[in-house]
């Protein structure tokens, strides 16, 4: 599979825009003989969720044969209404999304063993009569019925996609207070990550995790973008960014996440997970958007990418210059 990042020429708020593509069967007469479930813990409507409920959000849409199910990061992102719409929330701050194809039994396994166990704030649900007797409208009974599962800290879900891709996904259990991408991800990969999440106060943002040298976890600081196809291009803080994904930092694993957790301590007791594909090109375009890192000591510079490298050292180098004029003046 070979993956190169374009800019697309339609507004998000549009019904030609990727997600409204994606949902046009959602929006279609066909919309009754579909099965439907959209979670988020900031909905459409603006109330407030309680914080028993997972940090994620997404979709499933489904036959009783086949859907896909969509993780992203958008607040407020979409209401069930007969009219595809985005918020306008959604153009203020970077954000992610995967969308894998899934047969009606993964996209079962998501639910008994994800969703059950991270507790989805679920806004929107809808069971056709033709998958109610299948292994994903049962699930989906269980989900809108609470039957979370208590006994198991975290998953580790392998699936399948339609066209035979891989993906794993790891969710935890809220009542296991631990950060995701430390203590389960990286742990049982047995792999470093760099990750880019929404860490902001108040929440108590975590700095880079160094203490396990066979999975340490560092914090991109500075995004960059570029497009192949379009001159635009542009960097921005870890501040401005809401997207949450994670890279392995060594290329020999060619690891991308997608998920629904920050590296925030607050979050240590949500539900949510990330769910991981493991292609080549995906690794590179997502490596090619980091700028800066919050690097552990061990991280040596050829697992850097070029540009935070070079940025570092001409940092060095301004600071080095201006001490030199300085103890000249003094």
């Amino acid at each position: 599979m070979h993956i190169k990042h374009r800019q697309q020429n339609i507004r998000m708020d549009e019904s030609q825009s990727i997600f409204g593509r994606t949902f046009s069967t959602f929006f279609s007469e066909n919309r009754t003989h579909l099965t439907t479930m959209f979670y988020n813990d900031q909905p459409p409507d603006g109330h407030d969720v309680p914080s028993s409920y997972a940090h994620a959000k997404g979709m499933i849409v489904a036959d009783q044969h086949q859907g896909f199910w969509l993780i992203h990061t958008v607040p407020k992102f979409m209401p069930a209404d007969n009219k595809y719409s985005y918020p306008a929330t959604g153009g203020r701050y970077g954000q992610v999304a995967l969308c894998i194809s899934l047969s009606s039994s993964e996209l079962a396994k998501v639910v008994n063993e994800n969703f059950l166990l991270s507790r989805p704030f679920v806004y929107h649900m809808h069971i056709d009569s033709a998958t109610e007797g299948t292994d994903l409208g049962k699930a989906l009974v269980e989900l809108e019925q609470h039957k979370w599962i208590k006994s198991k800290n975290y998953t580790q879900l392998n699936l399948k996609s339609m066209e035979g891709e891989s993906f794993q996904s790891f969710y935890k259990n809220p009542s296991y207070h631990v950060d995701l991408y430390a203590k389960i991800v990286a742990k049982l990969l047995g792999t470093s990550l760099r990750v880019e999440t929404w860490r902001h106060n108040p929440g108590n943002p975590l700095e880079s995790e160094c203490t396990n040298k066979n999975a340490e976890v560092e914090n991109v600081k500075k995004i960059q973008v570029k497009f192949i196809d379009s001159d635009l291009q542009g960097n921005f803080s870890y501040y401005d960014d809401h997207s949450k994904w994670a890279i392995t930092r060594d290329h020999t694993h060619d690891l991308v996440c997608i998920g629904d957790i920050n590296r925030v301590e607050s979050q240590f007791h949500r539900g949510g997970g990330t769910t991981c594909l493991t292609i080549a090109n995906v690794w590179n375009n997502f490596n090619s958007f980091i700028e800066a890192i919050e690097r552990c000591p061990d991280d040596i510079v050829e697992n850097t990418t070029k540009s935070s490298h070079w940025w570092e050292l001409i940092i060095e180098k301004t600071r080095a210059y201006f001490n030199r004029v300085r103890n000249q003046v003094i």
